[in-house]
Protein backbone atom coordinates (compact mmCIF):
# COMPACT_ATOMS: atom_id res chain seq x y z
CA UNK A 1 0.00 0.00 0.00
CA UNK A 2 1.37 3.41 -0.90
CA UNK A 3 1.65 6.33 1.53
CA UNK A 4 -1.04 8.07 -0.52
CA UNK A 5 -3.42 5.16 0.08
CA UNK A 6 -2.47 4.94 3.74
CA UNK A 7 -3.14 8.65 4.25
CA UNK A 8 -6.64 8.79 2.83
CA UNK A 9 -8.65 7.33 5.76
CA UNK A 10 -7.15 9.96 8.08
CA UNK A 11 -7.37 12.98 5.82
CA UNK A 12 -10.75 14.10 7.08
CA UNK A 13 -9.39 15.10 10.48
CA UNK A 14 -5.64 15.39 10.34
CA UNK A 15 -4.74 18.32 8.12
CA UNK A 16 -3.51 20.24 11.14
CA UNK A 17 -0.60 18.00 11.99
CA UNK A 18 1.91 19.88 9.94
CA UNK A 19 5.07 18.16 11.08
CA UNK A 20 3.26 14.85 10.90
CA UNK A 21 2.60 15.32 7.21
CA UNK A 22 6.07 16.65 6.61
CA UNK A 23 7.58 13.51 8.11
CA UNK A 24 5.65 11.28 5.65
CA UNK A 25 4.84 8.81 8.38
CA UNK A 26 3.31 5.37 8.09
CA UNK A 27 -0.33 6.38 8.30
CA UNK A 28 -0.36 9.96 7.06
CA UNK A 29 1.33 12.02 4.38
CA UNK A 30 3.92 14.78 4.02
CA UNK A 31 3.85 18.55 3.94
CA UNK A 32 5.85 21.58 2.95
CA UNK A 33 5.05 25.03 4.23
CA UNK A 34 4.66 28.10 2.10
CA UNK A 35 4.06 31.35 3.99
CA UNK A 36 2.45 34.51 2.69
CA UNK A 37 2.21 38.05 4.02
CA UNK A 38 0.00 40.70 2.47
CA UNK A 39 -0.68 44.32 3.33
CA UNK A 40 -4.31 45.32 3.71
CA UNK A 41 -5.58 48.42 2.05
CA UNK A 42 -8.71 50.10 0.83
CA UNK A 43 -10.34 48.38 -2.15
CA UNK A 44 -12.31 50.36 -4.74
CA UNK A 45 -15.96 49.37 -4.94
CA UNK A 46 -15.63 48.22 -8.56
CA UNK A 47 -12.59 45.99 -7.96
CA UNK A 48 -13.32 42.46 -9.25
CA UNK A 49 -13.42 39.93 -6.42
CA UNK A 50 -11.59 36.71 -7.30
CA UNK A 51 -13.04 33.24 -6.94
CA UNK A 52 -11.31 30.28 -5.30
CA UNK A 53 -11.21 26.49 -5.12
CA UNK A 54 -10.35 25.06 -1.69
CA UNK A 55 -8.47 21.77 -1.60
CA UNK A 56 -8.41 21.04 2.15
CA UNK A 57 -10.98 21.05 4.96
CA UNK A 58 -9.05 23.59 7.03
CA UNK A 59 -8.73 26.05 4.12
CA UNK A 60 -12.46 25.75 3.50
CA UNK A 61 -13.17 26.49 7.16
CA UNK A 62 -10.89 29.53 7.09
CA UNK A 63 -12.52 30.88 3.94
CA UNK A 64 -16.01 30.51 5.41
CA UNK A 65 -14.96 32.03 8.72
CA UNK A 66 -13.51 35.01 6.87
CA UNK A 67 -16.77 35.50 4.95
CA UNK A 68 -15.47 34.36 1.56
CA UNK A 69 -18.13 31.69 0.98
CA UNK A 70 -19.58 33.45 -2.08
CA UNK A 71 -16.16 33.27 -3.72
CA UNK A 72 -15.82 29.50 -3.34
CA UNK A 73 -16.38 27.62 -6.61
CA UNK A 74 -15.63 24.15 -5.26
CA UNK A 75 -14.03 22.28 -2.37
CA UNK A 76 -12.39 18.94 -1.68
CA UNK A 77 -14.48 15.89 -0.76
CA UNK A 78 -13.71 16.14 2.97
CA UNK A 79 -14.75 19.77 3.42
CA UNK A 80 -17.83 19.28 5.58
CA UNK A 81 -17.81 22.35 7.82
CA UNK A 82 -19.68 24.56 8.00
CA UNK A 83 -22.76 22.69 6.80
CA UNK A 84 -23.04 24.89 3.72
CA UNK A 85 -19.68 23.56 2.49
CA UNK A 86 -21.25 20.15 1.92
CA UNK A 87 -23.31 21.51 -0.96
CA UNK A 88 -20.35 23.02 -2.80
CA UNK A 89 -19.11 21.31 -5.94
CA UNK A 90 -16.42 18.71 -5.24
CA UNK A 91 -13.07 18.34 -6.99
CA UNK A 92 -11.80 15.14 -5.35
CA UNK A 93 -9.93 14.49 -2.13
CA UNK A 94 -6.71 16.08 -1.06
CA UNK A 95 -4.50 13.41 -2.61
CA UNK A 96 -6.60 12.70 -5.70
CA UNK A 97 -7.67 15.97 -7.29
CA UNK A 98 -9.88 15.73 -10.36
CA UNK A 99 -7.72 17.67 -12.81
CA UNK A 100 -10.42 18.12 -15.44
CA UNK A 101 -12.95 19.49 -12.98
CA UNK A 102 -10.47 21.86 -11.38
CA UNK A 103 -9.20 23.22 -14.70
CA UNK A 104 -12.72 23.58 -16.12
CA UNK A 105 -13.62 25.86 -13.20
CA UNK A 106 -10.76 28.23 -14.16
CA UNK A 107 -10.38 29.55 -10.59
CA UNK A 108 -8.58 32.80 -9.98
CA UNK A 109 -6.97 31.28 -6.89
CA UNK A 110 -6.49 27.79 -5.49
CA UNK A 111 -6.11 27.45 -1.74
CA UNK A 112 -4.29 24.17 -1.12
CA UNK A 113 -2.72 22.36 1.76
CA UNK A 114 0.63 21.17 0.41
CA UNK A 115 2.61 21.15 -2.85
CA UNK A 116 2.37 17.35 -3.09
CA UNK A 117 -1.38 17.69 -3.64
CA UNK A 118 -0.86 19.15 -7.09
CA UNK A 119 1.09 17.34 -9.79
CA UNK A 120 3.64 19.56 -11.58
CA UNK A 121 1.72 19.34 -14.86
CA UNK A 122 -1.46 20.47 -13.09
CA UNK A 123 0.34 23.43 -11.54
CA UNK A 124 1.70 24.35 -14.96
CA UNK A 125 -1.78 24.23 -16.48
CA UNK A 126 -3.20 26.35 -13.67
CA UNK A 127 -0.43 28.87 -14.20
CA UNK A 128 -1.24 29.06 -17.89
CA UNK A 129 -4.85 29.81 -16.96
CA UNK A 130 -3.66 32.59 -14.67
CA UNK A 131 -4.67 30.74 -11.51
CA UNK A 132 -2.63 31.53 -8.41
CA UNK A 133 -1.91 28.72 -5.94
CA UNK A 134 -1.61 29.35 -2.20
CA UNK A 135 -0.41 26.74 0.30
CA UNK A 136 -2.01 27.37 3.70
CA UNK A 137 -0.23 25.27 6.31
CA UNK A 138 -0.32 26.88 9.76
CA UNK A 139 2.51 25.90 12.07
CA UNK A 140 1.32 28.11 14.92
CA UNK A 141 -1.93 29.53 16.26
CA UNK A 142 -0.79 32.93 15.04
CA UNK A 143 -0.65 31.52 11.50
CA UNK A 144 -4.38 30.77 11.68
CA UNK A 145 -5.16 34.40 12.43
CA UNK A 146 -2.84 35.40 9.58
CA UNK A 147 -4.71 33.09 7.20
CA UNK A 148 -8.02 34.77 8.08
CA UNK A 149 -6.45 38.15 7.36
CA UNK A 150 -5.05 36.79 4.10
CA UNK A 151 -8.55 35.72 3.03
CA UNK A 152 -9.88 39.16 3.83
CA UNK A 153 -7.16 40.83 1.80
CA UNK A 154 -7.09 38.42 -1.11
CA UNK A 155 -10.86 38.41 -1.62
CA UNK A 156 -11.42 42.08 -0.73
CA UNK A 157 -13.80 41.22 2.09
CA UNK A 158 -13.55 44.54 3.88
CA UNK A 159 -13.53 45.74 7.46
CA UNK A 160 -15.76 43.03 8.90
CA UNK A 161 -13.23 40.29 8.16
CA UNK A 162 -10.36 42.30 9.59
CA UNK A 163 -12.45 43.02 12.69
CA UNK A 164 -13.08 39.28 13.06
CA UNK A 165 -9.34 38.62 12.73
CA UNK A 166 -8.71 41.30 15.35
CA UNK A 167 -11.09 39.48 17.71
CA UNK A 168 -9.28 36.18 17.14
CA UNK A 169 -5.98 37.95 17.77
CA UNK A 170 -7.22 39.48 21.01
CA UNK A 171 -8.48 36.11 22.24
CA UNK A 172 -5.18 34.45 21.35
CA UNK A 173 -3.20 37.22 23.03
CA UNK A 174 -5.23 36.76 26.21
CA UNK A 175 -4.54 33.02 26.27
CA UNK A 176 -0.85 33.49 25.63
CA UNK A 177 -0.60 36.09 28.36
CA UNK A 178 -2.43 34.06 30.98
CA UNK A 179 -1.44 30.41 30.80
CA UNK A 180 2.18 29.79 29.73
CA UNK A 181 3.39 31.06 33.12
CA UNK A 182 1.23 28.54 35.00
CA UNK A 183 2.74 25.38 36.47
CA UNK A 184 3.15 22.92 33.58
CA UNK A 185 0.81 19.95 33.29
CA UNK A 186 2.11 16.82 31.57
CA UNK A 187 -0.13 15.47 28.82
CA UNK A 188 -0.34 12.40 26.63
CA UNK A 189 -2.17 12.87 23.31
CA UNK A 190 -3.88 9.75 22.03
CA UNK A 191 -3.87 10.14 18.24
CA UNK A 192 -4.71 6.52 17.44
CA UNK A 193 -5.80 3.51 19.44
CA UNK A 194 -5.03 0.34 17.46
CA UNK A 195 -2.08 0.60 17.36
CA UNK A 196 -1.45 3.32 19.92
CA UNK A 197 -0.22 6.53 18.30
CA UNK A 198 0.59 9.92 19.73
CA UNK A 199 1.80 13.33 18.55
CA UNK A 200 5.50 13.95 18.83
CA UNK A 201 7.52 16.85 17.49
CA UNK A 202 4.77 18.81 15.73
CA UNK A 203 5.12 22.60 15.62
CA UNK A 204 1.42 23.46 15.78
CA UNK A 205 0.66 21.06 18.62
CA UNK A 206 3.77 22.31 20.41
CA UNK A 207 2.35 25.85 20.19
CA UNK A 208 -1.01 24.64 21.51
CA UNK A 209 0.68 23.01 24.49
CA UNK A 210 2.83 26.06 25.21
CA UNK A 211 -0.17 28.38 25.03
CA UNK A 212 -1.96 26.37 27.72
CA UNK A 213 1.09 25.83 29.90
CA UNK A 214 1.18 22.11 29.15
CA UNK A 215 3.94 19.68 28.27
CA UNK A 216 3.43 16.88 25.77
CA UNK A 217 5.34 13.90 27.15
CA UNK A 218 6.39 12.94 23.60
CA UNK A 219 7.22 16.46 22.40
CA UNK A 220 10.89 15.58 21.93
CA UNK A 221 10.27 12.43 19.95
CA UNK A 222 12.13 12.46 16.64
CA UNK A 223 9.01 11.32 14.78
CA UNK A 224 6.02 13.62 14.46
CA UNK A 225 3.42 10.88 14.97
CA UNK A 226 5.11 7.90 16.60
CA UNK A 227 3.54 4.58 17.40
CA UNK A 228 4.17 4.07 21.12
CA UNK A 229 4.20 1.25 23.61
CA UNK A 230 1.60 1.39 26.37
CA UNK A 231 4.18 0.54 29.01
CA UNK A 232 6.30 3.48 27.89
CA UNK A 233 3.31 5.83 28.14
CA UNK A 234 2.55 4.57 31.63
CA UNK A 235 6.17 5.04 32.69
CA UNK A 236 5.95 8.73 31.78
CA UNK A 237 2.99 9.16 34.17
CA UNK A 238 1.11 11.90 32.29
CA UNK A 239 -1.25 13.91 34.45
CA UNK A 240 -3.88 14.33 31.73
CA UNK A 241 -4.90 12.45 28.61
CA UNK A 242 -6.24 14.10 25.46
CA UNK A 243 -8.36 11.98 23.13
CA UNK A 244 -10.16 13.00 19.95
CA UNK A 245 -13.14 10.82 19.08
CA UNK A 246 -16.71 11.34 17.90
CA UNK A 247 -18.27 7.99 18.80
CA UNK A 248 -19.76 8.25 22.33
CA UNK A 249 -19.09 4.59 23.02
CA UNK A 250 -15.42 4.92 22.08
CA UNK A 251 -15.09 8.11 24.11
CA UNK A 252 -16.42 6.34 27.19
CA UNK A 253 -14.27 3.27 26.54
CA UNK A 254 -11.05 5.25 26.21
CA UNK A 255 -11.86 7.36 29.24
CA UNK A 256 -12.33 4.26 31.37
CA UNK A 257 -9.19 2.70 29.88
CA UNK A 258 -6.94 5.59 30.88
CA UNK A 259 -8.59 6.07 34.25
CA UNK A 260 -7.82 2.46 35.08
CA UNK A 261 -4.30 2.41 33.66
CA UNK A 262 -3.11 5.64 35.29
CA UNK A 263 -5.46 5.88 38.25
CA UNK A 264 -6.81 9.19 36.95
CA UNK A 265 -10.03 10.98 37.83
CA UNK A 266 -12.59 11.23 35.03
CA UNK A 267 -11.82 14.94 34.68
CA UNK A 268 -8.23 14.11 33.69
CA UNK A 269 -9.28 12.46 30.41
CA UNK A 270 -10.38 15.17 28.00
CA UNK A 271 -11.99 14.40 24.65
CA UNK A 272 -12.21 16.81 21.73
CA UNK A 273 -13.99 16.68 18.43
CA UNK A 274 -11.15 15.57 16.13
CA UNK A 275 -12.12 18.09 13.44
CA UNK A 276 -11.84 20.94 15.93
CA UNK A 277 -8.55 19.72 17.38
CA UNK A 278 -6.80 18.56 14.21
CA UNK A 279 -7.83 21.18 11.64
CA UNK A 280 -5.86 24.42 11.87
CA UNK A 281 -8.75 26.81 11.53
CA UNK A 282 -10.67 29.13 13.85
CA UNK A 283 -12.31 26.18 15.59
CA UNK A 284 -8.89 25.08 16.82
CA UNK A 285 -8.53 28.42 18.61
CA UNK A 286 -11.78 27.70 20.44
CA UNK A 287 -10.60 24.18 21.28
CA UNK A 288 -7.39 25.63 22.70
CA UNK A 289 -9.42 28.00 24.86
CA UNK A 290 -11.37 25.01 26.20
CA UNK A 291 -8.19 23.02 26.77
CA UNK A 292 -6.53 25.86 28.64
CA UNK A 293 -9.59 26.22 30.85
CA UNK A 294 -9.69 22.49 31.62
CA UNK A 295 -6.01 22.49 32.50
CA UNK A 296 -6.48 25.45 34.80
CA UNK A 297 -9.34 23.64 36.54
CA UNK A 298 -7.00 20.68 37.01
CA UNK A 299 -4.33 22.91 38.55
CA UNK A 300 -6.79 24.51 40.95
CA UNK A 301 -7.99 21.10 42.12
CA UNK A 302 -4.51 19.87 42.98
CA UNK A 303 -3.63 19.69 46.69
Amino acid sequence: MTRRQQAQPRLKHCFSLTSLWRAALQRWGSLLLAGYCFTAGATPANTPRPNVVSLAPHTTEILYAAGAQEHILAVDNYSDYPEAARSKRKVGNALQINHETLLALRPDIVWAWQPQQLAPDLVAQLNRLGSKVRFISPESLQDIVAAVRLAGEEFHLGAATQAYADTLQSELNALQARYPQQSPVTIFIEAGTEPLYTIGNDLLIRDVMHTCGAHNVYAQHAIAAPMVNLEDVLSKKPELIITAHKDPALIAQRQQFWQNKLNLPSTAVINFNPDELYRPGPRLLKAVDQLCDRLQQYRLNQP
